[in-house]
């Protein structure tokens, strides 16, 4: 099953899958976000976190493959300063140095190395100062997602090793590297998520 067919299908069944409350790992993201700043969300679906950024003075631009939260989000945003986009990060294309931070909460463990290497070479490109790549993994601790998503669904469940490993393999430096423990609500239910969050610079 390709990832898209798997969160459209999702979207469809399931609507506003993680509620409206911007994620944990957005929050921790606020400190880093100045007033003026361009922001690039990856994956953000309906736009939770985007919003959350964007009411504190920054552009963002919202990436999603998923068609019906694209629209979700388009419908949710009001009058926000945002700009959704469905379409697979893979295949965008910004002009050099267009956001000072990128921001990518649970979705990234869904691409295959090869994807995430085309994908940090784009970043390297697409920031500019400070340049920070904020990003929440799932952790090979997390119970929920070893068992909460069909085979056929790509996901690979991150060690401290692998993460220091990829960034470093992408010419990134690790700046903060934390492993959190969160109840978070997942469609009407509760679950505990481990996950790593990690903000990384390109190195120079």
């Amino acid at each position: 099953m390709s990832r898209k067919i798997f969160w459209e299908q999702r979207a469809k069944k399931e609507g506003l899958t993680y509620g409206k409350k911007p994620s944990l790992s957005a929050q921790l993201t606020l400190p880093f976000i100045l007033k003026g700043y361009n922001v690039l969300t990856i994956g953000d679906a309906y736009g939770r976190n985007a919003s959350l950024f964007a009411k504190h003075g920054v552009e963002v631009i919202n990436v999603d493959l998923c068609r019906e939260w694209i629209k979700d989000a388009d419908r949710l945003k009001r009058n926000l300063p945002i700009t959704n986009i469905c379409e697979d990060i893979i295949n965008s294309s910004f002009k050099n140095k267009s956001f000072e931070i990128v921001f990518a909460n649970f979705v990234l463990h869904f691409f295959t190395e090869r994807e995430l290497k085309l994908l940090f070479k784009k970043l390297r490109k697409w920031l500019r100062d400070p340049a920070l790549f904020i990003c929440s993994w799932i952790s090979e601790k997390d119970q929920y997602t070893h068992s909460g998503y069909p085979k056929s669904c790509y996901l690979k469940h991150y060690t401290e090793k692998d993460l220091k490993r990829l960034y470093k393999q992408n010419n990134f430096e690790l700046v903060k590297l934390l492993q959190i423990s969160e109840i978070e609500t997942i469609f009407d239910k509760q679950r505990k998520t481990h996950f790593w969050f990690s903000v990384a610079k390109p190195m120079r």
